[in-house]
């Protein structure tokens, strides 16, 4: 936790943050897919067709050519049978719920209340929120990115 949070209150805010994601995943019927060999300007137009159908969501910007989608899985199978139909790769992943998207948020709102409590005090070192692909040392930067990285996408790609 780079000196902001004791192990103890990172303990705590984690078995919220994960108890919340699960119980919302359990209540929706959604899924993820790793979409490969594609550019996020080819990814785009499919997702906007798709959420058209339901929620579907860039989740994961993980490596050039690698970028997972969350959401519902009716638009999620769509999505990747589009794809596929293009001859690019798409992988169901094998994962109990849509995360990183938008219907995670009753997860974010019971996580916010949680961690709202804890006091986040400044960093000892430089942290990049995967949420952000910024440097955050401030503890209310540190707290919103928490907050948002539940139903925001993961920029492994800028962050690291």
């Amino acid at each position: 936790s780079a000196g902001a949070l004791s192990l103890d209150e990172v303990t705590k805010i984690l078995k919220v943050r994960a108890d919340a994601m699960h119980a919302v995943a359990s209540r929706c019927d959604g899924s993820m897919a790793a979409c490969l060999d594609v550019t996020m300007e080819e990814l785009n137009p499919i997702l906007d067709y798709c959420s058209t159908i339901g929620v579907c969501e860039i989740a994961n910007d993980n490596i050039l050519g690698q970028i997972v989608i969350s959401g519902h899985t009716t638009a999620i199978n769509l999505a990747m049978n589009m794809l596929r139909a293009q001859g690019k790769k798409a992988i169901k992943l094998n994962v109990s719920g849509p995360f990183h998207c938008s219907l995670m948020a009753e997860a974010t709102s019971i996580f916010r209340q949680a961690i709202d409590k804890v006091n986040i005090k400044p960093t000892k070192m430089i942290i990049v929120a995967n949420y952000s692909a910024n440097i955050v040392t401030k503890p209310i930067d540190i707290k919103n990115c928490l907050i948002r990285q539940i139903e925001g996408k993961v920029r492994w790609r800028k962050t690291l």
